[in-house]
């Protein structure tokens, strides 16, 4: 029912956007021309009348963001200023400050446990675990998973002690509603 819903939803968008330019132009051939042309005239003459100021800044530093990954895909940690050189036009610049620093990351783990996916438990759950033993402290993640139901496992939070047991508990059967957990994923709060 509620995918009936989007799709009548989309179709009704798709249409008034369709729709809109024609209605547009319709109200613009309306207009009469002679308010057009005197509200630019005075545009124009309040534009002449202010004087023009130009602002300068010199910008003695330059946030430059970089992400090193090595041939497996995986992070390089523990680089320093002196692992990086940086150029502009050729020429070499001084770094002055150097941090190495992240932001929160919120994942949310959207797992498939309709019967299909039965066979590769194993490697899902093993694969699961270990994604989220790479997180930082300061990461947050939840669980959830779906089949012909959506079950939110784990909600958010930072510690992964629970995360085995949470994945030993799931029993793999049913059919699959992706779009519902695609939903329920998307709209759940963040903590």
């Amino acid at each position: 029912m509620r995918m009936r819903k989007w799709i009548y939803t989309a179709l009704l968008l798709i249409g008034f956007a369709a729709l809109m330019p024609g209605f547009l132009q319709s109200q613009q051939d309306g207009a009469p021309d002679a308010k057009i042309s005197a509200a630019a005239d005075d545009a124009a003459a309040f534009e002449e009348e202010l004087p023009v100021y130009r602002i300068g800044v010199d910008v003695s530093m330059v946030s430059v963001p970089v992400t090193v990954r090595n041939a497996d895909g995986s992070f390089y940690r523990g680089l320093t200023q002196k692992s990086f050189r940086l150029r502009e036009d050729g020429k070499e610049q001084e770094i002055v400050f150097f941090a190495e620093e992240g932001l929160p990351t919120y994942v949310a783990m959207v797992l498939d446990i309709s019967g299909s996916v039965q066979p590769g438990w194993g490697a899902i759950k093993y694969s699961t675990k270990r994604f989220l033993e790479q997180l930082r402290p300061d990461d947050s993640f939840s669980i959830i998973t779906f089949n012909n139901e959506i079950s939110l496992k784990m909600d958010w939070g930072r510690k992964t002690d629970r995360v085995d047991a949470v994945l030993t508990s799931i029993y793999c059967k049913d059919n699959t509603k992706l779009w519902d957990a695609i939903w329920v994923a998307a709209t759940q709060g963040f903590a």
